[in-house]
Order: structure tokens, then C-alpha cells, then sequence
């Protein structure tokens, strides 16, 4: 750091401001440019990378990743050992925002794991709703007074539906689901059809798969 004194600061202060007057008379080009850009996309990109940069017609606007790797090489070892573990940083708190159940479904489960899995998970949304429910049209069935007899076969409709809907949830069509999965690999076998079991997208472990797989 140097103190300028004298004739030596009024130079260079003249020169910052000659300096700031260029970049006032700069501004209205930059802010018309980005505006083009805005309005235009693309289009503007590449006129603008034309003009200044020297794309060609047939040239990408777009860096191609053959020059992403020889920049990379070209760098130093601590930069590289820096962008790998951000990289790395960036990758693991990725994996840590995802559910557990996406890593339990990317592992592959069996069938019935994979239902009564799904039954214990849901388990608590369902009972809390069904719960409110029926607390809330507890007065409407149990209620007296004028009008009781025509409101209280609807509490009682409503809270029959709410605990049969709730059986049929957790209970009945999953056993329907394994059933007639069953079914459908048995009829597979049968006829000589390949059996394509997964659970989501991923293979269930245990089966080998099939020639041509």
C-alpha cells in the first residue's frame, strides 16, 4: 500500500474519474444487453457470443466438456483435491435429504416386507385420521333432541364407512394384493411367461434373474 501526495493523488484521482465516466457511458449498453438476453434467450447468447467471442456459425454455445476436463487438468492439485470434495460434500447432503423409505426401496424388499413395511408406515396417518372422525361424529350419532332421529343414522353411516374403509385399507386389500400376485406368478410359470416381480422400480433380491434380463 502507497500514500500518493500532491501533483501524484490529483493524477490519479482525474483518473478515476475519467474512469467512472466510462462506465456511465458503459451502463446503458450493459443493461440494454441484459435485457436482450432476458427477452431473447438464446438467440441473443449467441449473436452476442458471435460478435465478441469469436463463436462460429456451427460452433456450440455450450462448453464442451473435452475443454471442462483439460481445464481441469490444467489446474492445480489443490484445486482439483478442493472440487472433489465439494463435489463429495455435495453428493452426501443429496443422499441425506432423501426419506429413509427411498433407501429401504432402493435396497429391493420381498412382497409381503414390502406391505407390511408400507402398513407400519401409514399405519399412524390413517388411525389419526380415522380417529378424528369418529370423535367428530360421535355427538351427531349419540345425539338428543328435536331432529336427533334424522341426524344420527348419518353419524352412524359416516363412522361405519370411516372404520370399514380403514380395515379395507390396512388390512384387506393388501392380502388381496399378495393373493392375486400369487396368482400372477403361478399363471406366469404355468405357461412358460417370464416373471418380471419388482417392488417400486428396483428388483426384488432372491429371484435370479432370467436370461436376456
Amino acid at each position: 500500500m502507497r500514500i500518493l501526495e500532491g501533483r501524484a493523488a490529483d493524477n490519479y484521482v482525474r483518473k478515476l474519474e475519467q474512469r467512472a465516466q466510462r462506465l456511465d457511458a458503459l451502463e446503458p449498453r450493459v443493461r440494454r444487453t441484459v435485457q436482450s438476453v432476458r427477452r431473447y434467450g438464446d438467440k441473443a447468447l449467441r449473436r452476442y457470443a458471435e460478435r465478441w467471442d469469436g463463436l462460429g456459425p456451427g460452433d456450440a454455445v455450450r462448453v464442451p466438456e473435452s475443454e471442462m476436463q483439460a481445464a481441469l487438468r490444467a489446474s492445480s492439485r489443490e484445486l482439483r483435491s478442493a472440487l472433489e470434495t465439494a463435489a463429495g460434500n455435495i453428493r452426501n447432503f443429496c443422499e441425506w435429504q432423501k426419506p429413509a423409505e427411498w433407501a429401504r426401496e432402493k435396497q429391493g424388499l420381498g412382497l409381503r416386507e414390502a406391505l407390511i413395511e408400507a402398513g407400519a408406515i401409514r399405519l399412524r396417518p390413517i388411525l389419526m385420521t380415522t380417529v378424528a372422525l369418529i370423535a367428530g361424529m360421535l355427538p351427531v350419532a349419540l345425539g338428543t333432541g328435536e331432529g336427533a332421529q334424522f341426524r344420527s343414522p348419518l353419524g352412524i353411516s359416516v363412522i361405519g364407512g370411516v372404520i370399514t374403509s380403514t380395515l379395507l385399507t390396512l388390512v384387506a386389500i393388501p392380502t388381496f394384493y399378495e393373493i392375486l400376485d400369487e396368482w400372477r406368478t403361478s399363471f406366469a410359470r404355468r405357461f412358460g411367461m417370464r416373471v418380471k416381480q419388482q417392488t417400486a422400480e428396483y428388483p426384488v433380491p432372491g429371484l435370479a434373474p432370467e436370461a436376456g434380463d
